[in-house]
């Protein structure tokens, strides 16, 4: 490993990620269709140098039924300072699902990004309402998967803004969602909340939010019937 580097990287979660990199880079080389990776579908990883359980069920497929439930949701270091692509290097410091876009009280100086699928139940209008100290964007939709930047998420909010969006939704179908939340100096807490006809407005996704055992793909909502 010492002609590549590897084994020269400071901690342990540097050199799984790179020993990762090394071999999808190797596969894309030789045309393998399943050149890429995702670390959260290892039975456990790196964060510096502990050890983790990932919270799945160890899949490599997007296959309806096989799916784990809640959204995807993992912790970084630092303000996020309304870049998305700052959780691509951020250190992370945890990583769990979750039923609801909820926190009452975070560290300062921290990013929480939550990745999933939304499944409705109801067909018709549904209104979202994004609140957060500090920023928060929201994307649902094929933005979600991809080319999601700050101009183009569906809601955003701060800690003196509401972000709201009401969009049609079709019952029974898997809308890919993301949310990245980031809280600077002091306190902070995010609330995402969803209301249609018949439903008041609430902050609980039990039973509407999935994660796949892969990253978000392009071409998806997918529909309950295959």
């Amino acid at each position: 490993m010492a002609a590549n580097g590897i084994s020269t990287l400071e901690t342990k979660q540097l050199r799984q990620v790179a020993k990762l990199d090394l071999a999808a880079s190797n596969r894309a080389a030789d045309g393998n269709p399943r050149a890429t990776y995702d670390i959260t579908q290892l039975p456990t990883r790196y964060i510096g140098n502990t050890v983790v359980d990932n919270p799945n069920l160890g899949e490599f497929t997007l296959t309806p039924g096989v799916i784990r439930t809640g959204a995807y949701k993992v912790t970084y270091v630092g303000y996020h300072g309304d870049d998305v692509a700052f959780t691509d290097t951020a250190t992370v410091t945890a990583a769990t699902t979750s039923n609801n876009f909820t926190i009452a009280s975070i560290a300062e100086n921290t990013t929480v990004l939550y990745t999933g699928y939304f499944l409705a139940n109801y067909t018709g209008n549904w209104t979202f309402t994004l609140t957060s100290d500090d920023g928060a964007y929201l994307w649902i939709g094929s933005n979600a998967v991809a080319s999601y930047t700050t101009d183009n998420a569906n809601a955003t909010s701060t800690y003196n803004t509401i972000g709201t969006i009401t969009s049609s939704i079709t019952a029974g179908q898997y809308y890919p969602i993301r949310l990245l939340y980031g809280n600077g100096p002091a306190g902070g807490n995010l609330n995402l909340t969803y209301a249609h006809a018949g439903q008041t407005e609430t902050n609980d996704f039990t039973g509407k939010l999935f994660s796949p055992g892969a990253a978000l793909v392009v071409g998806r909502p997918w529909t309950t019937t295959p």
